[in-house]
């Protein structure tokens, strides 16, 4: 047991933080309750990652497959969406965004 300060404050989004680690480890297929027994394609990836890995990927430690194009992973933002069309309403030119996008579909 450990006792802490009165003042310290309490972590923020503290539910929020628990569900996506929960959802993180079950991606990996291991489960959230703390049981040590993991499946066997989860024990070779977690065997097979260094931690020299994860530092030098440019990633922040984030595992993943490809980089995806942010742009692709942003256009069907429903949150993105509504910002773009309050951009448009205030009469902000888009002309610079537009040809960003042009750009990154040739590229690709």
């Amino acid at each position: 047991y450990v006792e802490l300060p009165e003042d310290l404050p309490q972590f923020p989004n503290k539910l929020e933080f628990i569900q996506e680690v929960s959802e993180v480890l079950m991606a990996f297929g291991i489960p959230p309750e703390g049981n040590l027994h993991c499946n066997e394609n989860a024990s070779k990836m977690m065997k097979s990652l260094r931690t020299c890995d994860i530092v030098s990927d440019k990633r922040n430690g984030n595992l993943g497959g490809p980089t995806m194009n942010t742009y692709e992973l942003l256009k069907e933002n429903e949150t993105l969406a509504r910002l773009q069309a309050l951009v448009k309403r205030t009469g902000v030119s888009l002309e610079k965004v537009e040809l960003r996008e042009e750009m990154s579909s040739k590229r690709i």
